[in-house]
């Protein structure tokens, strides 16, 4: 292999690496969502790799090799909390969470067992013993040279919230973990759709943030993973049974979609029409606050109602190049679609009346000119 082969490798592979534990620590952000209690904010970047308000600061890597008494991770992330500028007080834990096993000849074997006095003993003891070295690394240097000017007083605050979580599991076992724990109510075969879905929304939230810090609430959580959630449960919903009553018609005579339907002189069929409109908009107004529906479902829904009708258009216009009688053809168009069951789902209701459907398609027609049941013109 050529040295440019041999560079673009290494630099391939470290894109890979850097790609993989970008990954990861959004897994690990997302555990943690799913973990946070009433009250709690979980922030992303903000004052570390993963932090939970007044709670925990964690620190997330991702490596191979084991855990030694000189891994550069372990003395960084010391240094990184002694800064001057990282608020220490403001939490109870600090932890390393890393996928390394604690090598076995490592004196941080028993780490989180050690109070804060023994784990300063522990440092000192390794500083020490790494300076007799011949061989010594520049920058584990200067984290010791750092280490051994801040007041013992900060230092053992640190170190006394200062825990390692070793052996942590793996991308693709964490994924599976989220999943099948925090997966729960939705189907087998959906649940990875649903984790690469919040972990989607996560990372669309964090790049939407321009200085790529995000924060998320226990409540914001909670409500995004319970629309969701509404998405890869089996339907389970029934439809409100919702009366309107009797309906004057010269009070909608105005109305787009009431005229419309009068162009093609179906004057008995304007009363049902009206009824259907008035059902759909109390559904959409008064009643879908109830259920756990996404917006953009919706939107999908009345989506395809709107194609729905503009596909059945177009076949009824190529009949009119045969059959010149407008309002046989036209009334022939209204039926066909009115009448037509709902082949497309309400998202999450078991089944969708036709009022809905009909509703949501006067609704339409009311709100957009060129949408018409007469077809002589077209």
């Amino acid at each position: 292999m050529n040295r440019t082969s041999l560079e673009e490798n290494i630099i391939k592979n470290n894109a890979t690496e850097v790609a993989e534990a970008f990954v990861y620590q959004f897994l690990v952000a997302l555990d943690y969502c799913f973990k946070l209690k009433e009250g709690e904010t979980l922030y992303f970047e903000c004052y570390g790799d993963v932090s939970i308000s007044k709670e925990e600061q964690i620190e997330v890597k991702k490596y191979k090799k084991p855990l030694t008494n000189y891994s550069e991770n372990f003395w960084k992330t010391l240094v990184n909390w002694l800064d001057k500028n990282f608020e220490n007080n403001h939490y109870k834990k600090l932890l390393l969470l890393t996928t390394q096993n604690i090598s076995s000849y490592s004196k941080l074997t028993n780490w989180n067992t050690l109070n804060a006095e023994q784990k300063l003993k522990r440092i000192e003891e390794l500083i020490k013993n790494y300076h007799q070295r011949k061989r010594k690394s520049t920058r584990l240097l200067k984290y010791f040279e750092i280490i051994i000017k801040i007041d013992k007083n900060i230092l053992k605050n640190v170190l006394e919230k200062f825990e390692i979580l070793d052996k942590k599991p793996e991308t693709s076992t964490l994924f599976k973990q989220i999943s099948e724990i925090w997966g729960k109510g939705v189907e087998n075969n959906r649940k990875v759709d649903f984790i690469n879905d919040l972990l989607g929304f996560l990372i669309k939230h964090l790049q939407n943030n321009d200085n790529k810090k995000w924060s998320i609430s226990y409540e914001g959580f909670n409500k995004k993973v319970s629309e969701r959630t509404q998405l890869y449960v089996p339907n389970s919903y029934i439809f409100p049974n919702i009366i309107v009553n009797e309906v004057n018609v010269e009070e909608f005579r105005e109305k787009k979609f009431v005229r419309k339907i009068g162009e093609i002189k179906l004057e008995n069929e304007i009363s049902p029409a009206i009824c259907d409109f008035l059902r759909a908009i109390k559904f959409y107004t008064d009643e879908l606050r109830y259920y756990n529906i996404p917006k953009e479902s919706v939107k999908v829904f009345q989506k395809d109602v709107e194609e729905q009708y503009l596909s059945k258009r177009r076949q009824y216009i190529n009949k009119f190049q045969f059959n010149k009688n407008v309002m046989q053809i036209s009334q022939e168009f209204y039926y066909d679609v009115i009448n037509s069951p709902c082949v497309f789902g309400f998202p999450n209701f078991t089944a969708t009346p036709n009022y809905i459907r009909n509703g949501t398609l006067h609704q339409i027609t009311d709100e957009t000119d060129e949408y018409r049941w007469l077809i002589a013109n077209d």
